[in-house]
């Protein structure tokens, strides 16, 4: 049995979702998860092969017709998907437990920027240049002031 989590940030939502592969070849889906959309979905696949994880656009997985109560932005399908591919042994158990997760980030572009403070080493006089932190950008700044004791902020906005 193989079982993944998927994290839905946007609704506010985790899916544990259990693949087994059964005597007959084909595999078995549960899913444990607070969305009805999410259930009616795994209700209605019920079974899946290896065919269907082969090619996308014969896929079960993703058809149009069950995938139709879920949101286009819903990561069920990809998590049911990652399971099968752990459960028939096409991705590697080993990989999958020592690599970090698939996720998906929003980033604010507008709202962030990277503070990257200067310094000069005092027996060789080399600058070296050290990413500090990401911080908030505010509305009304004023320039940064430069030279404050050997560390000089290559930004435009003072923290």
């Amino acid at each position: 049995m193989a079982t993944v989590l998927v994290r839905m940030g946007s609704c506010n939502m985790d899916h544990r979702i259990a693949v087994t592969r059964n005597a007959d070849g084909t595999m078995s889906i549960a899913v444990d998860s607070p969305c009805a959309q999410v259930r009616q979905y795994v209700h209605d696949l019920e079974k899946i092969t290896d065919a269907d994880l082969m090619d996308r656009a014969t896929s079960r997985i993703f058809s149009p017709d069950l995938c139709k109560p879920l949101t286009l932005t819903c990561l069920v399908p990809d998590g049911v998907l990652h399971a099968a591919y752990l459960e028939s042994g096409m991705l590697a158990r080993s990989l999958a437990f020592r690599s970090d997760p698939d996720s998906i980030t929003f980033i604010d572009e507008r709202a962030r920027q990277t503070v990257y403070i200067t310094c000069r080493c005092k027996s060789t006089g080399l600058k070296d240049r050290i990413k500090r932190r990401t911080v908030r950008q505010k509305k009304f700044c004023r320039p940064a002031k430069t030279g404050i004791s050997r560390l000089r902020r290559q930004t435009r906005w003072r923290l």
